[in-house]
């Protein structure tokens, strides 16, 4: 062991760190941080703008598919039903007398959400285009009246029914009964067989949709035989429309409530349409606007768009000012902090099968 005297002296190569060299050490090492948190901000940054541009395209086809399998489907029933409005009861709503247009879609612009409110009508009996014929005027709704018509299977209780005749508005009713024949037997006027009894009851709580006695809603002078009555099973009669950056829809069937109306997709934006006319009569479309048709065989296509918005702010982008979503069409503004996302638009043009069928000779 060697003592104090004998040590071997210090080696220039192991003196340590000094101050300096720690300085450095320590600056190169924030540096390095500071590069790497900025790598790491940026392709987060970028990760979530792509995330954002996903859900966006997401919410849109999901909006995009729930509005166009209604509107392909929608007038199913009410075809050649040759009246302009319909009139209905409910007695959940207020007023109780309620009136629809009879067209299988409705366009109107709601410019506090510079976007329009879609309805949309359609049956959803299986015997929705087979219409039956009324046998025996009927002159008010009183529900101690029945509908007398040359064929009732596929009637169904609690099924909404559509009356028909040209000049005259249509008018809703609810069956209390599955469609029988009626009793004592009858014979047809316009066929061979026995007429069938459609009865509508009144009844606040089964029956909504019929109004009690002394409350008439059939048009003046009420159904003449030979009137066209349709079965519409629930029938379909909804309203899309923007609200707070959601796609929603209310069933007009029902009074709102807890689930009506739904958020059908988020993060939608505006919605707008056209009207495809057939202006001429001819057959075929020639004209995309905003005029309502004067019955729905004029109208054989829906042009529609939404716009989608992605979920990521980003302070150093600014977004144009408006976007045009078709030729000569509507346009979208964005101002303020609007323009410090990112947005995509979804357009489609959706044919009215319906409609086009029944213009068919």
């Amino acid at each position: 062991m060697l003592d104090k005297q004998h040590r071997l002296p210090p080696s220039p190569d192991q003196r340590g760190v000094g101050l300096i060299e720690l300085m450095v050490g320590l600056a190169v090492g924030t540096i390095a941080v500071i590069v790497m948190m900025q790598v790491f901000a940026f392709s987060e940054g970028q990760k979530r703008l792509i995330t954002s541009g996903a859900d966006a395209q997401i919410n849109g086809q999901l909006a995009m598919f729930s509005m166009e399998r209604d509107l392909r489907i929608s007038g199913y029933g009410l075809t050649g039903t040759d009246c302009t409005q319909m009139q209905g009861y409910n007695e959940n709503a207020d007023p109780k007398t309620v009136t629809y247009s009879a067209l299988p879609v409705v366009i109107s612009y709601d410019s506090t959400t510079q976007s329009d409110q879609i309805e949309v009508r359609y049956s959803l009996s299986a015997y929705g285009s087979i219409a039956s014929i009324l046998q025996q005027d009927v002159a008010t709704s009183d529900p101690d009246t029945t509908l007398q018509v040359n064929y009732g299977k596929g009637y169904k209780d609690k099924d909404m029914v559509l009356i028909s005749q040209p000049g005259k508005s249509c008018t809703l009713m609810q069956l209390s009964a599955n469609g029988v024949i009626a009793s004592p037997g009858v014979a047809n006027t316009t066929q061979d067989g026995l007429q069938w009894a459609l009865t509508h009851d009144a009844d606040a709580t089964d029956y909504p949709f019929n109004p009690p006695a002394g409350t008439n809603i059939f048009p003046t002078g009420g159904y003449t035989a030979g009137a066209k009555v349709r079965t519409l099973g629930s029938m379909v009669n909804k309203r899309y429309y923007v609200q707070g950056g959601n796609l929603m829809m209310q069933d007009l069937n029902q009074i709102p409530g807890t689930n009506n109306p739904v958020q059908i997709a988020s993060g939608i934006v505006a919605m707008r349409a056209q009207y495809g006319r057939d202006s001429d009569g001819n057959g075929d479309l020639d004209t995309f606007d905003s005029t309502t048709p004067s019955s729905e065989r004029e109208m054989v296509a829906i042009r529609l768009a939404l716009v989608a918005r992605g979920t990521q702010y980003d302070r150093d982008y600014s977004g144009p000012a408006s976007l045009t979503l078709w030729n000569s069409g509507p346009s979208v503004t964005f101002s303020g902090d609007d323009r410090k996302y990112r947005y995509r638009a979804y357009l489609t043009t959706i044919p009215m099968r319906n409609t086009i069928w029944n213009n068919n000779p």
